[in-house]
Parts: C-alpha cells; structure tokens; sequence
C-alpha cells in the first residue's frame, strides 16, 4: 500500500489536536481561577491565573515573549493577544521555527517584522544564540521575558532548545525568565497524575 507520509503525519496531528481540544469548553474560561468544570482542584496552567490577574506580575516592567500558536490560554486565545488588550507593555516577541503566528513550514520562520493584530515587533528568533538575544533585548528594551512554547516533553524537539539561548544568555538588560507549563495530555489521563515521565539520571542534562 502507497502511503502519502506528510498526509499521515497531517491525519494523525488531527486526531491528537481533537484529543487535546475534547476537554476543554467555554465554559471552562469563566470558572474561577484553579477549577474546572466538574473537577475540583483540577490544575489550571499559570498563564491562565496571570491573565485572570490582569497580568500583575508584569506591572511596571517592559516584557519580551518567546512563544508560537500553543502560547495560548483555556479560551485558545493568544497570550500576546491578551496581554496586549490588558495594557502589559510587550516591547517585544520572539519567533521561533514556524514563527509566532505559525505561518512558517518545517524548517522556516516568519522573519522579523511588524505583528500587524498588535503592533508589536516579532523578532525572528529561530536558531538565534545568546549574542542574538542580547541584541534583541538591547533594540527593544524589554527588561522581563516570558516564554510559553509547549510540546510533547521530548527533547530533541526543537522548542526545548529554543528556551535555552535566553536561559544561558550573559548578563544583560533582560534578567527576569518566566516560563509557563501545561499538563502533558497523555499523563494527565492516569490514574496517579502525580507520575509524568521522567529521565534517567544518566541523562541529565541543562534541560
């Protein structure tokens, strides 16, 4: 049988976005900060509880953020987005492979422009080292970084190594890294939510 690889890739990203997307529900966004919808003390990623506070912790400082189409809230609606609409002084975001807006094919990015939803420089960061991100924090003047790239914990993907140039960067005007989570969907549906994969010590490394 004549399979079409990319259309295999394509129908099975399908069948895992649907997965993912199941649990969640409008009525998810206007529960309380913490819970979900008939699941109490459920987890709530953090960047839901920064923008259920208005993104306090950001108050006074100028934020650059690293992230792509998955940097987004309960709602699905992007952090940038809401920043942005919230009044967080965002001097800056950084785009990785297949760019902030996710316009970009394997291997390519969105280049560095003008995002024209917010007005906010994209800089395009994919495959930039620590003397990159120096330069971008000094053109932009952000002071705070933000970084909300999820993927499925293997680290060889290449948004793991996307958070590193900023992590190993030398000091500079940008000192403070935020960095949001969420559940990995294949553990959060076990019975001990507690047990997610983990390396073996042998493999331990900066990640």
């Amino acid at each position: 049988m004549n399979l079409n690889r990319r259309r295999l890739i394509h129908a099975s990203g399908l069948a895992a976005a649907a997965a993912v997307v199941a649990p969640f529900t409008p009525a998810a966004v206007a529960q309380p900060p913490g819970t979900r919808p008939g699941k109490p003390g459920a987890a709530v990623n953090g960047a839901d509880l920064a923008a259920a506070d208005n993104w306090s912790i950001f108050a006074g400082r100028k934020v650059g953020v690293i992230t792509n189409p998955t940097g987004v809230l309960a709602n699905f609606r992007s952090i940038v987005d809401d920043m942005a609409d919230k009044g967080v002084d965002v001097g800056a975001v950084f785009g990785p492979e297949h760019g902030f807006r996710g316009t970009a094919q394997d291997g390519g990015s969105e280049g560095t422009s003008v995002d024209p939803r917010t007005g906010i420089t994209v800089y395009d960061s994919y495959g930039a080292e620590v003397a990159d991100y120096v330069g971008f924090y000094e053109a932009s003047g952000v002071d705070t970084i933000g970084f909300d790239i999820q993927d499925v914990g293997a680290r060889f993907y290449t948004y793991i190594w996307t958070c590193g140039a900023p992590c190993r960067r030398r000091p500079g005007p940008a000192p403070s890294l935020w960095s949001w989570t969420a559940p990995i969907p294949s553990a959060a549906r076990r019975a001990d939510r507690s047990s997610n994969p983990a390396s073996s010590p042998e493999w331990d490394g900066w990640a």
